[in-house]
């Protein structure tokens, strides 16, 4: 898409990926914990599945595993 140095390259890609909504990403839409992590991070989900709109399942499993964490104890974010 670019980089800081010489700024936006491809245009195409960064309208796409302007869109943030989670409807894009057909498999964080239904998913319970989508209000923790909104999908992901578009560079790390290309890194890891080749497309922008695809967390790797790692990334599901730890944001689940924080999620039960916090939900435990309720105090480390009081």
């Amino acid at each position: 898409m670019g980089n800081v140095t010489r700024g936006i390259i491809n245009w195409q890609i960064a309208e796409r990926l302007s869109d943030q909504r989670l409807e894009v990403r057909w498999k964080c839409f239904r998913c319970n914990l989508k209000d923790y992590c909104s999908g992901g991070c578009y560079d790390s989900n290309m890194m890891a599945s080749k497309s922008p709109y695809f967390p790797p399942e790692c990334l599901c499993a730890e944001v689940q595993a924080v999620r039960e964490i916090l939900m435990e104890n309720p105090e480390f974010v009081s």
